[in-house]
């Protein structure tokens, strides 16, 4: 990874960290959620970094499988370390378990498979840009849908991916002129 695709992510980041402490008041947010929203975004970011290394690149099912399954084991020895947690008490109930089984197997399995065919297809640090969208397209569809203000932090936040990615795809490209392009009848 180049220093200046290093500098974009960087900028990028940068950009959802305002987005999400932008609005310098935590009234009815937690910083500790907060951190914890921020460390499970770079535990994906290693994931993503490590996908091919574990071999997700070739079978994004089985890199699915694995992964939820890794999850589910880590959850369930939380659980069990930190005991008899109420919300574990609340939530696991047997009226929701058809909730879960959706969340587990098509919300994130669904999504695992994607992400690891699109790390295979684009590469990880291609397709590591484009996950910065998703505050943005948050923020968007709060505002459209649900008529959710949008803050100067946010636009700040949103300005600061947008450049990001336009700083890693501004690279120097070489102009390709027709006469540069083999002729197929010559093969």
């Amino acid at each position: 990874m180049s220093l200046r695709h290093t500098a974009s992510l960087g900028i990028s980041f940068f950009g959802v960290l305002i987005i999400v402490f932008g609005s310098g008041t935590f009234a009815g947010m937690s910083p500790a959620g907060d951190g914890i929203a921020l460390l499970a975004a770079l535990a994906f970011s290693c994931y993503t970094l490590f996908l091919r290394k574990l071999g997700g690149a070739a079978d994004g099912l089985r890199t699915a499988r694995k992964t939820v399954t890794w999850g589910a084991l880590w959850t369930v020895s939380a659980a069990l370390l930190f005991g008899d947690l109420p919300v574990l008490s609340q939530v696991f109930k047997p009226e929701h378990a058809p909730h879960f089984l959706f969340l587990g197997l098509f919300a994130s399995g669904f999504c695992f498979i994607l992400w690891s065919r699109a790390v295979a297809d684009l590469g990880p640090g291609a397709a590591s840009k484009y996950i910065f969208f998703v505050p943005v397209i948050s923020i968007v569809l709060s505002a459209a849908l649900l008529r959710e203000a949008v803050t100067p932090a946010k636009i700040v936040g949103i300005v600061l991916i947008i450049a990001g990615s336009l700083r890693d795809g501004a690279r120097d490209r070489r102009v390709i002129c027709p006469t540069d392009i083999p002729d197929a009848r010559a093969v």
